[in-house]
């Protein structure tokens, strides 16, 4: 098994224990998002802090990197990590990890629509698969049946 595959399976099973200990914790979806970011800046600015990275920003339009820190640091770093937290209190760990599986797919879905990316039959075959598979493992069905019968 290739060094990517090895790495994407270890990053799959940290998601998943991520999951379970939001869960456990029994945190709130505010508390989720800042047990998620702070540590995380907190390590970048020591980081810079202590000169392991050049600052070079003054090179860089502050549209460029202010558009960058809303998108990257509020709406995808917090906005996500709230969200989840919300979808694991609202849905259940289970579901809601279920519901994450669809990102590369809501991802490449996007890129067609905005970016007019071409989607290879092969990788709509894979897209459909997971889909699939999210359905199947959220209950969506089984909980559908319940529901008209």
């Amino acid at each position: 098994m290739g060094l990517g595959q090895g790495l994407f399976l270890l990053c799959s099973l940290l998601w998943a224990l991520f999951t379970i200990c939001v869960r456990q914790s029994g945190l709130r979806p505010l508390e989720v998002a800042a047990v998620v970011t702070v540590p995380n800046g907190a390590l970048v600015a020591a980081w810079l802090l202590l000169g392991q990275v050049p600052l070079t920003l003054s090179q860089v339009p502050v549209q460029e990197w202010l558009a960058q820190l809303l998108v990257q640091g509020l709406v995808v770093g917090l906005g996500a990590g709230f969200l989840f937290g919300y979808a694991i209190g609202r849905l259940g760990a289970e579901i809601s990890a279920a519901i994450g599986s669809l990102t590369p797919v809501c991802a490449t879905l996007l890129a067609w629509c905005w970016l007019g990316e071409h989607i290879a039959p092969l990788t709509g075959l894979g897209l459909g698969l997971v889909t699939l598979g999210v359905i199947g493992a959220s209950g969506l069905v089984s909980r559908a049946r319940q529901e008209h019968g």
